[in-house]
């Protein structure tokens, strides 16, 4: 019985923490109500995205989505920024 239950601790553990790791948790405890789309050179609002089942749907996706680290990469500045906000608060800035 004890051997029975080490195997069980033994598979279960390490795929708890696998399963953790494929959550991006981008906005913990946040409910994002606005995203706002700038030009990254002027900061000028292009776009203002407010009905929470389309920010739903990319708070989602993105978070869902696997990627990788781009800070050691030489490539151009992009060309928008996304603002996330909460209650117009700034939590989160991708761009």
């Amino acid at each position: 019985m004890r051997k029975l239950k080490a195997l069980i601790l033994f598979i279960c553990l390490p795929m708890f923490f696998l399963m953790a790791c494929q959550q991006n948790d981008l906005f913990p405890n946040t409910t994002i109500t606005a995203i706002i789309i700038q030009d990254w050179d002027t900061a000028e609002a292009i776009s203002n995205i407010t009905n929470a089942e389309h920010i739903s749907d990319l708070v989602e996706a993105l978070e869902a989505a696997n990627y990788t680290a781009t800070a050691d990469l030489d490539i151009p500045k992009p060309d928008y920024r996304l603002l996330f906000l909460t209650n117009g608060s700034i939590v989160r800035e991708f761009g």
